[in-house]
């Protein structure tokens, strides 16, 4: 009888283990190096549409420079988000996401990568900020899109939704707005054409 019960005993611990394993198995996900694309020369377009007008512009990563902090040279990124740098800046992946420069030139985390579902974590300049999907399916101008990561942003009312394809970069963005206790779309901006320069940047 003692026997009998030892053994149901480890049958159980069996199955629960093999269940824990399975579930590990399915939770764990691949993501590519680079949650932006860092070959110079590449080139993203975008459209908005705005009173029913399609805009279009033209991101570009334009130069790889180093720079040392702690003593530490770093390869740094030149993104261009507007033709003729009416906005540009400097980003740099490390072991836990996308760094940018702050006012005072010191670099703060912006995007989490690779990310974890429901990760929360505040920037520098005070967003709270959410992972709200690491698997999302996406369909823009250029194409869809599979695992998509969405990173919502919130400071005060100001919200937005920023949606990335690993490897790729951005290919969403969703700026929201308030009235009357409602949230709706202010405005926002997709993918439709994505270029890749030839030759990775050294």
């Amino acid at each position: 009888m003692a026997k009998k019960s030892i053994f149901h005993l480890y049958f159980i611990i069996l199955i629960v283990f093999a269940s824990a394993c399975n579930e590990t198995i399915v939770n764990v996900q691949e993501f590519p190096e680079y949650l932006i694309d860092v070959n110079t020369g590449t080139q993203w377009e975008y459209v908005s549409l705005y009173d029913n007008v399609s805009i279009y512009f033209t991101s570009m990563l334009l130069i790889d420079t180093i720079f040392i902090f702690d003593g530490k040279p770093e390869k740094w990124y030149l993104y261009e988000d507007i033709p003729g740098g009416l906005f540009y800046h400097y980003f740099t992946q490390r072991n836990d996401g996308i760094y940018y420069l702050n006012s005072f030139d010191e670099p703060y985390l912006v995007y989490k990568y690779p990310p974890r579902l429901n990760d929360t974590y505040t920037t520098w300049y005070g967003d709270t900020i959410t992972v709200l999907s690491i698997s999302e399916k996406v369909k823009v101008k250029a194409g869809s899109f599979d695992n998509c990561i969405i990173y919502h942003f919130k400071n005060g009312e100001n919200e937005r939704d920023e949606i990335f394809k690993p490897g790729i970069g951005l290919i969403k963005f969703i700026k929201y707005k308030f009235e009357n206790n409602r949230k709706s779309i202010n405005y926002s901006y997709e993918l439709s054409k994505f270029t890749k320069a030839m030759k990775k940047s050294s």
